[in-house]
């Protein structure tokens, strides 16, 4: 695409040139027929007209040099910008799968606390056998609510993969995207996306390992309760595993919204990269053409335009 603009600038550039040209001699030719000329017009008019023709292709040929020089500067650029923006997408996305653990780890933790203190409580039971007392109700209220967080934690554990993989999605489509309208400056980029779209894919699961593997849980507390007040030490455990699981709702909100907002900077820092590379190939053309052609020059079109078409 970048060619096919270029050589249609040239083109029209050479035509509007050629027209002029010939105008200009045609005029020079009549002029000097008029009074008289004993050389002849019609060979003046095509001795310079191919002069001119020729030094009009030569200035061509060079800024057409110095445009293909930029565009492979461009390139180099880009490769750059992007295997540095997705080396701070595997940190980041390593870091988010560290949180989402700890969050785990921590609430798993406490579930194991509170197990094992249930278990303790239906080992020495202060009114064995009694059903209707409020040692057994609270005995089966923490058991539930063991249940309820076990399954919670087993959700989270299945989904904790799908989510950091979609976060490296999600990075993945902005580097697609402003490659596909780098391309419309720079020439086809697929091949340079592709790659660092399947360096991510790769390094997902390794990074979920490196930033996983020594996360360890906070040191885990209950309230004290009298030494024969059995409801107040459940109800203890109770509380405590409630508390365990709002935290670990707003760690794993809290890891979401981290990501989520590093992604965000993601795509704004590559949108205005991408603006200043195209800038910066538009206004070497333009510097090249202008040398090669001065004030007649044709105008550079804008990466905008050209994208829109």
């Amino acid at each position: 695409m970048r060619a096919k603009h270029w050589t249609e600038l040239a083109a029209t550039f050479v035509q509007m040139t050629f027209y002029f040209v010939v105008m200009a001699l045609f005029f020079q030719g009549s002029c000097a027929s008029g009074a008289h000329d004993l050389a002849d017009p019609k060979e003046a008019i095509q001795e310079q007209l191919s002069s001119m023709m020729s030094a009009a292709n030569e200035n061509l040929a060079k800024a057409e040099d110095h445009h293909k020089k930029a565009i492979e500067k461009a390139r180099e650029q880009v490769t750059f910008d992007l295997g540095d923006a997705s080396r701070a997408v595997e940190q980041e996305t390593g870091e988010y799968a560290g949180d989402l653990v700890k969050a785990w780890t921590d609430l798993s933790a406490t579930v194991n606390m509170s197990k094992a203190g249930l278990a303790k409580e239906e080992a020495n039971p202060i009114s064995p056998g009694d059903w209707s007392g409020p040692g057994f109700a609270e005995r089966a209220k923490l058991g539930a609510q063991i249940g309820a967080t076990e399954r919670l934690l087993k959700r989270a554990e299945r989904q904790r993969t799908r989510k950091v993989k979609e976060a490296d999605e999600k990075a993945e489509a902005i580097f697609e995207d402003e490659t596909q309208k780098l391309g419309w400056k720079l020439g086809d980029l697929s091949s340079l996306s592709d790659e660092v779209k399947q360096s991510l894919e790769a390094e997902v699961e390794e990074i979920q390992t490196n930033f996983t593997r020594n996360v360890t849980a906070g040191k885990k507390t209950v309230e004290k309760a009298k030494k024969d007040d059995e409801q107040g030490r459940l109800v203890a455990l109770e509380r405590t595993l409630d508390a365990a699981s709002k935290k670990f709702d707003s760690d794993q909100d809290a890891a979401v919204k981290k990501v989520n907002m590093f992604l965000a900077k993601v795509s704004k820092d590559a949108a205005a990269k991408a603006a200043s590379i195209v800038k910066d190939v538009d206004n070497a053309q333009h510097v090249e053409l202008g040398k090669a052609f001065g004030d007649r020059a044709p105008k550079v079109t804008s990466a905008s335009k050209v994208a829109a078409k």
